[in-house]
C-alpha cells in the first residue's frame, strides 16, 4: 500500500507541473490578431511543448529612384533600353532584410502573377534592354519592397502542432507593399522624316531650269509634313530662310516680304521623343525684285500683279533702274495686251533690247524673256526705258526676274 501511494503522489505532481507549463498556452489559446507591435514572425516562446506565431502587419515601404537615362518632359526616351533603381524602409523597428520584385510591361496595372526577383546586379536596380518602340502607348515599370524572412512565413498555417501547443494569428497580413512604386517611359529611337512643298503658284520661266521655280508674290507659302505626329502628339519643325531662322509648323507656314533673288527654305522635324531629321528637306525657288518709281512713272494698287501694283507711263524716254549682279537669266515681267507700247531693256553696257507688250488680250502676268542662261554672265544696272507709246495707250511694267 506504501508504495503505491508515492506512486500516485508522484503522478498527482507531474500532472500538476504539466498542467502548470501548459498554463500560458492556455491563456493565449485564442486566435491572435495582427499585432502592431510584432516586427518578426518568427516563432515566439518557444519551449519543448509550445510555441506561438504573431503577425507583422507592417510591411516595408518602395520609393522611385532615378529613371535613366532620364525621359524628356513629355516622357520619352530616345534609346531602346531603360534602368530603374528604387529602395524600401520600414517605418517600424522591423529589422528583417529588404528585397524587391519587379515587373515592367504596357500592362496599367500590376499583374500578381508577373512578380518577380528584380534583375540588378545591387539588390535596388531594374534594368530592360532591346525594347520595342513604343510610341504615345508607355512602358509601365513597378517594384514593391518585400519583408524576405516575414514572408516566406504563412503565420496563419505555421502551426504543426494543435491548440493549445502551438498558436497562431486568424490571417496573414501581406508581408509587401501593396502600393508598388511606378515609373513610366515612351520609347522612340527612329528618326522623323520631313517633307517640304512650295505650295505658292509659280510661273515657268522659258528655258530656264525647272528645280528653280519662280514665285509670282513675295508672300510666299510651304506646307510642311512628317511620317510621325499626329493632332495629340505633333512633331517639331526648326526651319530657315537662307540659313536664317524662321518660324514654322506643320501645315502651311506663310513667308512674307520675300525679297529679290534665289531662296533656300529648309526644315528638319523633331518628333515628340526629340529624335530630329538628319536629313532636312527643302526648296528652292526664286522672287522677282518689284519695279518702283517717280514720276512721270504712276504706281496703281491692285490684284493681280507682283507686290499688288504695277506701274504706268505715257511718256516715251521714261525710265527705270534696278541693280543687277552676276546676272544671265534675265525676265520682265509686265502686263500685255491692247493699247501698251514697247519698252527697251539692258543691263550694264550691254545691248538696249525691245520689249513689245502689245497683245490682243490682256494678261496681267506676263514674262517676257530679255536674256537667257546661255548669254554671258553681267553685272550692272538694268534699265527699262519706254520705246514707244501708241495713240491713246500707255505703257505698264511690274517686276524683273534675275538669275546667273
Amino acid at each position: 500500500m506504501t508504495t503505491t501511494h508515492h506512486v500516485r503522489h508522484r503522478a498527482a505532481a507531474t500532472a500538476a507541473v504539466l498542467c502548470a507549463s501548459l498554463l500560458p498556452v492556455l491563456v493565449a489559446g485564442a486566435p491572435a490578431r495582427a499585432d502592431a507591435g510584432c516586427t518578426s514572425e518568427q516563432p515566439t516562446n518557444p519551449t519543448p511543448v509550445t510555441m506561438a506565431y504573431c503577425d507583422d502587419s507592417s510591411a516595408p515601404e518602395t520609393t522611385m529612384g532615378a529613371t535613366s537615362p532620364t525621359p524628356n518632359g513629355r516622357g520619352y526616351i530616345k534609346v531602346d533600353h531603360v534602368s530603374f533603381s528604387f529602395s524600401g524602409a520600414y517605418t517600424d523597428a522591423d529589422a528583417d532584410p529588404i528585397t524587391y520584385q519587379c515587373q515592367f510591361g504596357t500592362a496599367t496595372e500590376p499583374v500578381e502573377a508577373s512578380w518577380e526577383a528584380c534583375n540588378g546586379t545591387d539588390g535596388r536596380s531594374a534594368s530592360y534592354s532591346n525594347l520595342q518602340d513604343s510610341g504615345a502607348l508607355p512602358y509601365r515599370f513597378f517594384v514593391r519592397a518585400v519583408d524576405s524572412v516575414d514572408n516566406a512565413i504563412t503565420v496563419n498555417t505555421a502551426c504543426a502542432l494543435p491548440d493549445p501547443f502551438c498558436t497562431q494569428p486568424a490571417t496573414d497580413t501581406p508581408d509587401y507593399d501593396e502600393s508598388p512604386a511606378t515609373a513610366t517611359v515612351r520609347v522612340d529611337t527612329v528618326t522623323p522624316s520631313t517633307y517640304v512643298f512650295l505650295q505658292s503658284k509659280t510661273y515657268e520661266v522659258y528655258g530656264d531650269d525647272s528645280t528653280n521655280p519662280m514665285v509670282g508674290s513675295p508672300t510666299v507659302q510651304v506646307r510642311l509634313a512628317s511620317n510621325e505626329g499626329d493632332a495629340d502628339h505633333p512633331v517639331k519643325y526648326a526651319c530657315t530662310l537662307d540659313d536664317a531662322s524662321v518660324e514654322c509648323a506643320d501645315g502651311i507656314t506663310t513667308l512674307t516680304k520675300v525679297g529679290p533673288g534665289r531662296h533656300r527654305f529648309e526644315a528638319a522635324a523633331t518628333d515628340q521623343a526629340g529624335n530630329t531629321d538628319p536629313t532636312p528637306d527643302s526648296v528652292v525657288f526664286y522672287s522677282p525684285r518689284n519695279l518702283t518709281g517717280s514720276a512721270p512713272w504712276r504706281t496703281v494698287r491692285q490684284g493681280g500683279y507682283y507686290a499688288g501694283d504695277f506701274l504706268q507711263t505715257d511718256q516715251v524716254g521714261a525710265q527705270l533702274k534696278a541693280p543687277g549682279k552676276n546676272v544671265r537669266v534675265l525676265r520682265l515681267i509686265a502686263p500685255a495686251g491692247p493699247q501698251l507700247g514697247k519698252v527697251e531693256v539692258r543691263i550694264g553696257h550691254s545691248i538696249w533690247r525691245t520689249v513689245n507688250l502689245a497683245a490682243t488680250t490682256y494678261e496681267r502676268f506676263h514674262i517676257y524673256k530679255v536674256r537667257d542662261a546661255y548669254d554671258p554672265l553681267v553685272s550692272g544696272t538694268i534699265r527699262i526705258r519706254v520705246k514707244s507709246v501708241p495713240r491713246n495707250g500707255f505703257v505698264r511694267v511690274d517686276a524683273v526676274y534675275t538669275r546667273q
